[in-house]
């Protein structure tokens, strides 16, 4: 096939992932949305003080000698026994391991022992995983720093030199568009007051309350916390915008058939690629892209797609 007829499926996949709002939007109630927002606005303003003072004896000076030359360990998360992951999870832990080795893949025993949250929030996360997974990843990075990765998501190439070129502002989020994140990729280093002010945000709110605004609690927070607070605010305007759109190109082509070359550019266009493992399994083509991530990996093209 020749580069132009691949390219040509390619962009079509980026005009239909920009419309991805369009596409999510009947899904989504605007004015429980709005609500939401509202909530966890006042939430913020009405803690700020407790937030700071929560955050203040873990935030480290960015100054810090040798804080931008630390490692950055590459983290991710699966609350039961890796076995009895679905399929597509699996593949992903096993890719991330072919290119992170020392990857550290924590499942809800090893994430208590390495970050052990308070007993009432602890009881309150039991039945939301979900969740639970938000305030892990921001203890982790707030005291270790590093990379966290969603187990549902393919990792082509090593992303930690890549990630630490855009570490400018001590933390990294990829973005829908304005203050819109997503927190299924996220980097930071150890101490950062985005990071901080976030899991003294989400554990404040599941000290005192048993229930959900809404789903997107971790994104409702960052938001408020980026209004209300200097140093959030500061973190956020200091991060290079990276858009979220060009890594779900592989998702939305996963039940396409096989195509190395197009796997090759999809895959060369970001640092890792989100996927779900909510799908027909008796609906997967045995020839389709994602056929071939469960039964072989897509290695192959991820190793070209890093010569990109």
């Amino acid at each position: 096939m020749s580069e132009r007829a691949t390219v040509e499926p390619l962009d079509r996949l980026m005009r239909q992932a920009r419309r991805a709002k369009e596409f999510y939007a009947p899904t989504i109630d605007p004015a429980a949305s709005a609500r939401a927002r509202i909530e966890a606005g006042d939430f913020v303003r009405d803690h700020h003080a407790e937030l700071r003072a929560d955050a203040a004896g873990r935030i480290v000076d960015p100054s810090t000698p040798g804080l931008a030359d630390e490692p950055l360990p590459v983290w991710t998360y699966w609350e039961g026994p890796e076995r009895d992951a679905p399929p597509l999870v699996r593949a992903c832990l096993a890719q991330l391991r072919r290119v992170h080795p020392d990857a550290r893949i924590l499942d809800a025993a090893a994430a208590r022992e390495l970050v052990p949250l308070p007993r009432l929030v602890e009881g309150r996360l039991a039945d939301r995983p979900a969740h639970r997974s938000d305030l892990i990843r921001v203890s982790l990075l707030e005291r270790h720093g590093g990379i966290w990765v969603d187990a549902t998501a393919y990792v082509p190439a090593p992303v930690t030199d890549p990630v630490a070129e855009k570490l400018r502002a001590g933390a990294l989020y990829l973005r829908w568009g304005g203050q819109q994140i997503s927190n299924w990729f996220i980097a930071a280093r150890r101490g950062n007051p985005l990071i901080a002010l976030q899991r003294a945000a989400l554990t404040a709110w599941w000290t005192e309350r048993d229930e959900l605004p809404d789903y997107f609690l971790y994104h409702r927070l960052h938001e408020a916390l980026v209004a209300e607070d200097d140093d959030a605010r500061r973190v956020a305007k200091r991060m290079p915008r990276l858009s979220t759109i060009p890594s779900h190109l592989l998702q939305l082509a996963m039940l396409r058939p096989y195509d190395a070359e197009l796997v090759r550019l999809i895959l060369g266009a970001a640092m890792v690629q989100k996927l779900s493992y909510k799908y027909d399994t008796d609906a997967v083509p045995p020839e389709s892209i994602l056929a071939r991530l469960l039964s072989h990996g897509l290695h192959d093209a991820a190793g070209d797609a890093a010569k990109v």
